[in-house]
């Protein structure tokens, strides 16, 4: 039978986490006010934004038949890539910091 969990501390993000939300989704604003207000919500935009951001086969192909590195598609999969890596690990900061607010 696992723990029931309660909140012990209340959430609050570090200035870094902000920024680095921020950064990476600078045009979001209901993020932004999320971020601004400490709302748990933000894990779930967090969590979002990483659905549809894998590489699709297509995607792939596209690149390998236009002559791999240094071409224009494989430049723009690797930005897809390092995109979704950075989302992730957003992610993972938000579940740390909110794991940070519980107990057993």
């Amino acid at each position: 039978m696992s723990a029931i969990r309660k909140q012990v501390k209340p959430l609050v993000y570090p200035v870094d986490f902000i920024q680095a939300v921020k950064d990476e989704f600078p045009d979001w604003k209901e993020l932004h006010q999320s971020l601004n207000s400490n709302g748990v919500i933000v894990g779930r935009y967090l969590d979002d934004s990483q659905q549809g951001g894998g590489i699709t086969s297509e995607e792939l192909i596209e690149a390998l038949d236009a002559g791999g590195t240094g071409t224009d598609a494989m430049s723009k999969l690797r930005q897809k890539a390092e995109q979704h890596i950075r989302r992730q690990k957003l992610y993972v900061w938000w579940s740390k910091l909110c794991h940070d607010c519980l107990e057993e």
